[in-house]
C-alpha cells in the first residue's frame, strides 16, 4: 500500500512539473521578426478607410476595425481618417488622402515597426515604448515620438496614384500609375531572383520577405533606393537589390517625383 501510495503522488508531482513546464513557455516572449503578427489595430474615424493586404493588392474597408500585420497599408480618402493603434502603445492618427504601408524590421532587441508614408500625412497622438515606431518619409525615417515637431513633419511627400479600380484616372504625364511601377519592377522578376540566387548558395535555407522603397524622378529614373528586409538580412543580397532598382527607368513625365514602396518575396 505503501509503494502504491508512493507511485501515485510521484505521477502527481510529475503532472504539477509537466504543467508548470507548458504554463512557461506559453508566457515566455518568443523571438520573433514580427511575421505574421498582429502589430497594429486601425479604426474608421470618418468616412472610407481602406486596408491593402500583403501580396493581394485589393482594397478591403474597414467598418469599424481591423488588424494590421507586416507590410498591410491602410489608406484613407478625401474625406477620411484612421487611428491607428499599434502593439508598443503609440496611436497614431492618419489624415485625410493618406497611404502607409507598416513594416516590421529587426533589431538587436527583436524587431520595430517603421510607418512608411506614401501620401498624405499623420499625427503620432500617443507615445508608447521608444525606439518600436518609427516613421519614414521621403527617404528619411524618425522615432514616432519626435516626429510631430521635426521638420520631416512639415515635409510634403510625393503622392502616387490611389491603388483603387474606382479611383479616377489621372493623366499620364502625371507619372506612372501603380499599375505601371508594378509591371515594370516585375519586369526585372529574373534580375531580382539572381540575387536571391546568389544568397542561397550562402544560406540554402534563406526565404522571406523584403522591400524596397525608392523615387522616381520625373525624368524617369530611380533615386533614394533603400532597401530593408525582415528575415533576409543579408547586406550584399540588399545591395544586390538596389543595384537593379537602379538599374529600372520609366518613361519621362512633367509631374512631381513619386515616393513608393515594392515589396518582394523569396522562396
Amino acid at each position: 500500500m505503501k509503494n502504491r501510495t508512493q507511485i501515485i503522488i510521484g505521477f502527481l508531482s510529475l503532472g504539477i512539473f509537466f504543467l508548470g513546464l507548458s504554463y512557461y513557455f506559453s508566457q515566455k516572449p518568443t523571438e520573433t521578426s514580427g511575421i505574421g503578427l498582429r502589430l497594429a489595430t486601425v479604426d474608421r474615424e470618418t468616412d472610407t478607410v481602406s486596408v491593402i493586404r500583403y501580396g493581394q493588392g485589393q482594397k478591403s474597408k474597414v467598418d469599424r476595425r481591423a488588424n494590421l500585420e507586416n507590410l498591410d497599408s491602410v489608406e484613407t480618402n478625401e474625406m477620411g481618417e484612421a487611428l491607428i493603434n499599434f502593439e508598443s502603445a503609440y496611436r497614431v492618427r492618419l489624415k485625410t488622402n493618406a497611404l502607409i504601408t507598416l513594416e516590421s524590421v529587426d533589431d538587436p532587441e527583436g524587431f520595430h515597426v517603421d510607418a512608411i508614408i506614401k501620401r498624405g500625412d499623420l499625427i503620432v497622438e500617443t507615445t508608447g515604448r521608444e525606439g518600436e515606431l518609427f516613421i519614414a518619409k521621403n527617404g528619411e525615417r524618425i522615432a514616432a515620438h519626435q516626429y510631430n515637431q521635426s521638420s520631416l513633419a512639415q515635409a510634403p511627400v510625393a503622392a502616387p496614384v490611389a491603388i483603387d479600380e474606382d479611383s479616377t484616372q489621372i493623366e499620364k504625364s502625371i507619372g506612372p500609375s501603380e499599375e505601371d511601377i508594378s509591371k515594370t519592377i516585375h519586369g526585372y522578376k529574373n534580375s531580382f531572383y539572381k540575387c536571391f540566387a546568389q544568397l542561397l548558395q550562402k544560406n540554402p535555407q534563406a526565404k522571406g520577405t523584403a522591400s524596397v522603397t525608392f523615387t522616381i524622378e520625373n525624368s524617369g529614373k530611380i533615386s533614394n533606393v533603400d532597401s530593408t528586409s525582415t528575415s533576409l538580412n543579408d547586406e550584399d543580397f540588399k545591395k544586390c537589390l538596389r543595384d537593379v532598382m537602379v538599374r529600372i527607368e520609366f518613361k519621362p513625365f512633367s509631374g512631381p517625383p513619386i515616393s513608393t514602396l515594392f515589396p518582394m518575396k523569396f522562396e
